[in-house]
């Protein structure tokens, strides 16, 4: 036999088995971005260097990275892996990365799923194509993961017209004939939002203007609000205006009591943007008019009137419903 007979003989010889062995079994295919195409079975997707491993016969690896890769088509099979979600949904495809923390799935479309492990109640693997799915209720590629549900959550969702509550609790800080006061107040509004510019609204308040003198006053008041910038994290500005009536109390020797005119103008912070609830911070300025006349009995018995116009720096927080 001639030389070059017996080498063509050789090598048909050892071609042989490995042609053999990729007509016996079903190949992915790789279109590279240089028009190389490469054919055999995909053995790892996702390796922590970001490359996929091709097993192209006889056990011959060739690894390319993700980027060298123009699209990937993985050959017909008849098993799936089912992903089962805690809220029903059931997914088909092929799991190419599974760790601790997240699950990656390739769908039947070549496009690729994360799940994170607390959304998953249950894996299947290599489950028959034609079975059917374990459960009744099936989302692909409607669904929103846990990821997206994250990110709509940061979105902007703020009720922009309709009714509205606003309920705070406040701080009031002042002095009176050069004696510092600290109060406290309580404010519940409910109104209705017209667009975001405007909001009016009606009001019920309990303030303490002197905690120690027990200086009380109950108000009635009309507000307006108005949210400067279509955000998450909003500035507003609020203006209330509307009657205290102030009560007498005996144990402190307060025996008549008068109220008065009642604004508050307020500039503050929204913090978030969603449609149900959201935290409130604001800074104002509080004047309310207040007469109290106290009957001394001790040592010089004598009647003092206070006439008075609180003037308060309020600091309040609270929740806009």
């Amino acid at each position: 036999m001639p030389p070059f007979a017996l080498h063509w003989l050789c090598l048909l010889l050892w071609c042989a088995p490995i042609y053999l062995a990729a007509q016996t079994q079903v190949q992915d295919v790789l279109y590279l971005k240089n028009g190389a195409v490469i054919k055999g079975v995909i053995q790892t997707q996702a390796t922590d260097d970001g490359k996929v491993v091709i097993d192209i016969g006889n056990n011959r690896l060739v690894a390319f990275f993700r980027e060298e890769i123009q699209r990937m088509e993985k050959a017909q099979t008849t098993t799936a892996d089912w992903v089962i979600l805690k809220n029903g949904s059931v997914f088909k495809g092929q799991i190419v990365q599974e760790s601790s923390s997240i699950l990656t799935l390739q769908l039947e479309n070549g496009s690729y799923i994360q799940f994170s492990n607390f959304e998953i109640k249950e894996v299947q693997h290599d489950q028959p194509v034609v079975a059917a799915t374990p459960t009744p209720r099936t989302q692909d590629y409607r669904y929103i993961t846990y990821a997206e549900h994250q990110q709509i959550r940061r979105q902007y969702a703020f009720r922009e017209r309709g009714w509205y509550n606003h309920t705070a609790l406040g701080l009031l800080n002042g002095g009176y004939d050069g004696v510092a006061q600290v109060g406290v107040g309580l404010h519940s509004a409910t109104g209705y939002q017209f667009n975001r510019w405007l909001g009016a609204g009606l009001g019920l308040g309990f303030d303490a203007f002197s905690v120690v003198e027990q200086e009380q006053i109950l108000s009635i008041f009309t507000e307006g609000r108005s949210y400067l910038l279509k955000k998450r994290n909003s500035p507003f500005v609020s203006l209330g205006a509307g009657y205290g009536f102030a009560f007498k109390n005996e144990s402190v020797n307060i025996t008549r009591a008068k109220g008065g005119l009642r604004i508050h103008p307020a500039i503050g912070l929204r913090l978030g943007a969603y449609k149900h609830m959201n935290m409130m911070i604001d800074l104002g300025y509080v004047f309310q008019s207040a007469t109290f006349v106290r009957e001394i009995v001790f040592f010089e018995p004598r009647t003092e009137t206070k006439d008075i116009t609180y003037r308060r720096l309020a600091l309040r927080v609270g929740v806009l419903f």
